[in-house]
């Protein structure tokens, strides 16, 4: 039912004005599912190489909205698909040769390359570019989630269930992390998800430090 309302939400603005979405493709990967699912087929998307292009449209007004992935259930941070079916090619495959590609959609478009080769995709996939579905469900786990993420340059209303997302950067010192994270339990905030990016620091003022 939720399917069919989005198609008729979608064909409803498609009629107003044209939606534009950039999507981290190709075509028929999961990102592009997550973006039907959410915006309706009737609507105009455009995949894009790498999510710092997903945003770069939308910043510079070629797309209206944006989806990439942003977080696995299982695996964190998003990677690729061998990482959440691995108990199924161990048992299945052991000695086959795993080869990691930029998405799902882009394995499916190598195995046309390759008639000894197989890919890790989903239906849309195998049906776009005329796959046989060999296995399914072949996932570690059945309730592994993937989260997207859909951005704009306007803001939306709160939900009441909403998650936020907060980039900071801390001095190379000792307890800076520390420091950083104490208002959140001063406040009760629960923080679901802690993460660290390497960053480009300059020597001359942490050398103190060493």
């Amino acid at each position: 039912m939720k399917e069919i309302f989005t198609e008729i939400l979608s064909a409803s603005r498609t009629l107003q004005a044209p939606v534009s979405v950039a999507y981290l493709g190709p075509e028929a990967s999961f990102t592009h599912a997550a973006a039907q699912s959410h915006f309706g087929r009737s609507t105009l998307f455009s995949p894009q190489p790498t999510i710092f292009d997903v945003f770069k449209q939308v910043e510079r007004k070629k797309a209206d909205w944006g989806v990439v992935p942003v977080e696995n259930s299982l695996e964190g941070t998003v990677k690729q698909a061998l990482a959440q079916c691995q108990a199924w090619l161990r048992k299945n495959l052991p000695q086959c040769s795993l080869n990691e590609t930029e998405s799902t959609a882009k394995a499916a478009q190598k195995v046309l390359e390759d008639s000894e080769g197989a890919a890790i995709g989903s239906n849309n996939a195998a049906s776009l570019y005329g796959l046989n579905i060999i296995s399914e469900g072949i996932e570690d786990r059945s309730s592994n989630v993937t989260r997207f993420l859909v951005i704009g340059r306007g803001k939306r209303k709160r939900t009441g269930s909403d998650k936020t997302s907060i980039f900071f950067a801390t001095r190379h010192t000792p307890g800076a992390l520390y420091d950083s994270l104490k208002p959140f339990a001063k406040k009760e905030i629960n923080l679901v998800k802690i993460e660290s990016w390497l960053t480009l620091w300059n020597f001359e003022s942490t050398s103190s430090g060493m």
